[in-house]
């Protein structure tokens, strides 16, 4: 006996071995899809992020452009530039007492104390124009403390003794690796 090729019975097995190709295909390219999908979302987010900061280094660097105090370890010249801006005489009014060093996250700190001789009492309004010199010519450099104490022998010509102690912070990305 003879067995026919039956035509009929060909087709639909091929047409259903293509219809599982078919859909094994799209469920592959489902797949691949979502992959895709959740890496061109976290890259969306990585971008926003990387703007984000890019925004933040170009203010940071309009602000150093802008900044008066410069590069130096001991802001001695800068303070001497804003008091003389004030009518004050830096080497012959005060003394500036550098502390050490605080490191922090992200960032350190320095305190310099600025004392004023016992001799060299100023007006308020002099003190105030150095504070205020001292703080809008450099976004590092902030009053943190400020003692004055009117002196009670000179009280009708407003002098007073100061003690000033201002903050300097730096960028800080901490040790070489």
């Amino acid at each position: 006996m003879k067995q026919e090729f039956d035509f009929v019975k060909f087709v639909l097995v091929l047409a259903a071995i293509m219809v599982l190709a078919v859909l094994g295909w799209s469920v592959w390219a489902g797949f691949s899809l979502k992959k895709i999908e959740r890496s061109y979302t976290g890259a969306q987010q990585e971008l926003a992020v990387i703007g984000e900061l890019s925004g933040r280094i170009e203010v940071l660097e309009k602000e150093e452009g802008q900044d008066q105090l410069g590069d130096e370890d001991l802001p001695y010249s800068y303070f001497q530039k804003q008091a003389e801006s004030a009518g004050i005489n830096a080497n012959r009014d005060y003394e500036p007492n550098p502390r050490g060093e605080e490191t922090n996250v992200g960032y350190k700190d320095q305190e310099f104390t600025l004392t004023f001789k016992p001799d060299r009492l100023m007006s308020r309004q002099r003190l105030g124009h150095f504070m205020w010199y001292a703080e809008n010519g450099s976004k590092r450099i902030k009053v943190v403390k400020a003692k004055l104490t009117l002196d009670t022998k000179t009280a009708e010509q407003d002098r007073w003794r100061a003690t000033l102690t201002f903050l300097r912070r730096d960028p800080y990305a901490g040790p070489a690796r």
